[in-house]
């Protein structure tokens, strides 16, 4: 493959960027149902069935990063808005820093500024200027502070926050009488939905998108890391009264609040809706896991639509990637994109190539696998599941959160955990070869 070409592949499978509305690239897993229940469509349709205009609800929803969360949700605004919505999808992942535990108020602070992220926007209609002033007044001498900071005047507010990664948490953190702030944020929500539903006829729906992949505690261990996943917890636990406005809501949040899905859903009346793996493995009793044709077929296409098939020497090499992703479309990517980055002279994506793709990848795994995760994830993999010890807790939190324990749903039992395919073999346990790849391939 030539250097243009190279380029041009690599590019169509960035892992970092959700597919737009309308790019070729994009493949429905939704309607597939191997994923298990429909993910996109179960929180449309609880919105559906609560009164437009009437009590709003609030949703909760988790998945590991490149899962397609952010793609889904994309798709996921476009419905909304043919059926009455007026969904404001945020990416406020970029205004919170890695240093400081989450707070309740900076998601309702996040809230509130989704709407105009701008603080001083053009053309709007009066009612909605208001808004924004009111807002703007609401924080304050704290917020004025902030905005005569050399930073904001420079770059503007919304950049700012993402320049400085503390400077949206400065803020939330010097609000003072939190329970006013509350409801002073409550109610500025209550009358724009209130306003946008007299102007417009339309529902309002925030979408808190990316600030789950923030603040997590990744860069820490121990004690240190376990404050600030319980930071999460307790924002979505102790303080869900402070994050129920009187608006429709959809919080992402971190893969490790999957622990958490029972008590979530006794506070928010919903329950958590973690992005699943695709189902690419098939189990019965007694039995070792064995591929599923069609999850197989499904993943291919989807890269297929990144990489067209001319590309691959064979339709099977691409499939035995697929086999070592473990339904992990970031994986995926990652194994694809090593292939074409080693694809110099060939015109096509060889076996050996994508078997020193599996390599590769493999080996970042297994950098940071320790000898009690090996045994952690050794019973995870026999059993299907993980046993509910508190001592184990952080453990399997970790073991989720760096994508080494993968989640599934639609099988016998409905919802299963199992090691990512690339450990098995380290682990002890056979794992997939050609002669399997090329009996799920056909």
């Amino acid at each position: 493959m030539d250097l243009a070409l190279r380029k041009k592949l690599l590019r169509a499978c960035d892992l970092n960027e959700p597919v737009p509305l309308g790019d070729d690239r994009y493949y429905d897993f939704d309607q597939s149902g191997l994923r298990g229940r429909p993910w996109r469509e179960n929180i449309r349709e609880t919105l559906l069935l609560a009164d437009r205009g009437g009590k709003p609800t609030r949703q909760v929803v988790a998945g590991l990063p490149g899962s397609g969360k952010s793609t889904e949700l994309l798709q996921l605004c476009k419905e909304l808005a043919s059926h009455g919505f007026d969904p404001v999808l945020a990416d406020a992942g970029r205004w919170v820093g890695e240093r400081n535990p989450i707070e309740a108020r900076d998601l309702l602070l996040a809230l509130a500024l989704a709407l105009y992220p701008e603080g001083r926007p053009n053309e709007l209609s009066a009612k909605a200027n208001e808004y924004v002033q009111r807002f703007w007044n609401l924080l304050g001498a704290k917020s004025r502070e902030i905005e005569a900071d050399a930073t904001v005047q420079n770059v503007g507010l919304r950049a700012s926050f993402s320049v400085r990664d503390t400077l949206f948490q400065e803020l939330a953190a010097r609000i003072e009488g939190t329970e006013q702030f509350v409801e002073d944020v409550h109610q500025l929500l209550k009358e724009e939905r209130e306003r946008r539903w007299k102007e417009k006829g339309t529902d309002l729906v925030i979408l808190l998108d990316g600030i789950e992949k923030r603040a997590t505690g990744d860069l820490y261990e121990g004690e240190e890391q376990g404050k600030f996943r319980n930071h999460w917890v307790q924002a979505f636990l102790v303080n869900a009264q402070e994050l129920s406005p009187p608006i429709h809501v959809v919080y992402t949040v971190p893969p490790f609040m999957l622990r958490s899905a029972s008590q979530v859903a006794s506070q928010f009346g919903e329950e958590l809706r973690f992005l699943p793996m695709v189902r690419l493995y098939d189990y019965q009793e007694g039995q070792a896991f064995r591929l599923n044709p069609a999850a197989v077929r499904a993943m291919r296409e989807a890269l297929f639509l990144r990489i067209p098939q001319q590309y691959w020497e064979s339709p099977e090499v691409a499939s035995y990637l697929v086999a070592f992703s473990g339904g992990y479309l970031r994986d995926l990517l990652r194994m694809a994109i090593d292939c074409v980055r080693e694809c110099r002279d060939a015109s096509q994506i060889s076996r050996t190539l994508a078997q020193n793709a599996v390599a590769q990848v493999r080996q970042s795994y297994l950098y940071g696998l320790e000898l009690e995760q090996k045994t952690l994830l050794k019973e995870v993999h026999q059993l299907r599941a993980f046993t509910r010890d508190e001592n184990n807790g952080p453990r399997y939190d970790r073991l989720l959160q760096s994508h080494m324990l993968l989640h599934y749903q639609n099988g016998s039992p409905l919802s299963w955990y199992d090691a990512h395919p690339l450990l098995w073999g380290n682990l002890g346990f056979p794992e997939p070869g050609w002669p399997e790849v090329l009996a799920a391939s056909t």
